[in-house]
């Protein structure tokens, strides 16, 4: 459903031990389709317990680090995540309840972080480049492991995965290379979002 609505990224704050093929094949065929999907690891602190469907699907797979960059003791840990992990912040997360805002920890809340970085940069990629360049989980996994900020052990790992995204050098390498390219026209599909700033500046100067 959400790949029908043109959505390019899409975060998924869930898991169990337990495999559902419906879900892992929901999750690959939007992967196909060109979307990034990113799933949470897990809670458990597990060394080789990565949960489902970030287990076995077509996908980033969200690690938990706190302000320190330090991984948290519950983020799981496995070869899915030295292969496909990436960390974003799931410590003392402020985040929405039913009686308002409080301090949430887990890698549910370092999967959306990831997520947002992505869109961020595919925003940036519309603004700078005229188009989204960045492409499914494989795309997504190649530009992070460009512009990343590497954690725990040099290299990738089984706990903090390939590192943390550096959203900004990626958004500066975008507004850099700007100059030696034409401009050409956003992609519809992004107009609202990518005209959100231009809103915003509206509205204060009323």
């Amino acid at each position: 459903w959400l790949c029908d609505q043109g959505c390019h990224v899409i975060s998924l704050s869930l898991g169990s031990p337990y495999k559902s093929e419906r879900i892992v094949n929901a999750v690959n065929a939007a992967d196909n389709a060109g979307v990034i999907v990113i799933c949470a690891s897990g809670n458990d602190g597990q060394s080789n317990g990565v949960d489902y469907p970030a287990a076995e699907s077509k996908c980033l797979i969200g690690c938990a680090i706190d302000s320190k960059h330090d991984l948290a003791s519950f983020s799981d840990r496995g070869p899915q995540v030295k292969q496909r992990g990436v960390s974003g912040a799931g410590v003392r997360v402020y985040g929405c309840t039913s009686r308002g805002y409080t301090l949430m920890s887990g890698t549910s809340m370092a999967t959306p972080s990831i997520a947002g970085q992505l869109a961020l940069a595919i925003d940036a990629e519309i603004e700078f480049l005229g188009e989204q360049v960045t492409y499914g989980y494989q795309g997504a996994l190649d530009l992070i492991s460009k512009y990343k900020l590497d954690l725990g052990k040099k290299g990738n790992d089984s706990g903090y995965g390939i590192g943390a995204f550096d959203i900004y050098s990626y958004v500066k390498h975008l507004h850099e290379k700007q100059d030696d390219s034409p401009p050409t026209k956003p992609d519809p599909q992004w107009e609202t979002i990518h005209t959100f700033d231009k809103y915003r500046i509206q509205q204060r100067g009323k």
